[in-house]
């Protein structure tokens, strides 16, 4: 039973020795031992900031606890450069108790000081009962994540009647299996996110209701690949309260510009590069399906926004670099 300053000291001291995985417990409101599971990746450096994946075990006491989360999802996390933050959800198993979003909310606060995280790369995923939290918890701290990856969600529409338009501009990769109440637990969330803005890709594989099916890991990195590859095209603007995620047509980082972002379907879009590093771009929808491919011949050029409203992905590419922004046509 630890205070929440010894904790820091200890996670401190397993990161100066290197260590990938951390179990301890904090004296948090009624339960007085309070358990916390993480993940570092082994490429972890206090000098980087790096993304960090709250993930919401499923409710099934005789399996799943905080602990034996973070293990299952280890090598995805190893693979993606993540790390974990695993909440348990006590004794009964809910991850969504009062006592539980208190402490997320505590952890998720209290891990920027004790690891180097990037604020613009924080990510909410849950399977099961932890998929349905994604969406609840996700969805009403929206500011507080870029985007969601909820797997096999025991949820219904109406859980989210509430907070379905803080969805908008929110990338949510939804992974499912066929045999899993598709009508009642996936169609009508895909819905709902895609009415309210939500940027949404998904993902149904051949099964029923469970996180062990074909090709795990390979399958979650997608969906954090796709998810990761919106959110860093998409930054939050925060001086415009009656938009507040609308997209920024331009970074500086990224070394071009496009313009009017949002814009009309089938009209002009500029594109203007910051430096001559590219030679290619590529129009693709949110799957990844290319819609047109150009040669880049100058600083300065244009391209004829699709004939369908949506979000699509600017690609340029360079003998040594890609770089990627969303254009919304409305």
């Amino acid at each position: 039973m630890k205070t929440i300053l010894s904790t820091l000291f200890i996670l401190a001291s397993f990161t100066l020795f290197a260590q990938t995985k951390v179990d301890t417990t904090f004296n948090f409101q009624t339960d007085p031992a309070k358990k916390l599971s993480i993940y570092v990746p082994s490429t972890y450096s206090n000098s980087a900031a790096n993304g960090l994946m709250l993930a919401l075990h499923p409710f099934n006491t005789s399996r799943w606890n905080a602990k034996s989360w973070r293990d299952t999802l280890t090598a995805f996390a190893e693979t993606n450069k993540l790390i974990l933050l695993c909440p348990d959800g006590g004794s009964d198993g809910r991850v969504d108790d009062p006592i539980d979003i208190a402490f997320t909310t505590a952890m998720l606060d209290s891990i920027k000081d004790w690891y180097n995280i990037d604020a613009g790369r924080t990510y909410c995923m849950g399977f099961s009962w932890g998929g349905k939290t994604t969406y609840t918890y996700g969805l009403t701290n929206h500011k507080k994540f870029c985007g969601l990856i909820p797997i096999g969600a025991a949820i219904s529409v109406r859980e989210v009647a509430g907070i379905s338009a803080n969805a908008k501009d929110k990338p949510i990769y939804i992974v499912h299996g066929q045999s899993d109440a598709l009508s009642t637990r996936f169609t009508p969330l895909k819905k709902a996110m895609e009415d309210n803005g939500g940027i949404v890709n998904s993902f149904v594989h051949s099964l029923g209701h469970t996180i062990d099916f074909p090709n795990r890991n390979q399958e979650l990195t997608k969906a954090y690949t796709w998810v990761d590859s919106v959110c860093v095209n998409m930054p939050v603007d925060t001086t415009d309260t009656t938009k507040p995620n609308s997209i920024q047509p331009f970074d500086d980082e990224s070394g071009f510009l496009i313009y009017p972002n949002p814009t009309k379907t089938n009209s002009e879009v500029q594109l203007k590069l910051d430096h001559e590093k590219y030679n290619t771009i590529e129009l693709l929808d949110m799957k990844g399906k290319q819609i047109f491919s150009a040669s880049l011949n100058s600083a300065n050029t244009s391209f004829s926004s699709p004939l369908k409203s949506g979000s699509y992905i600017v690609e340029l590419k360079g003998e040594k670099v890609v770089k990627r922004k969303i254009l919304v046509v409305e």
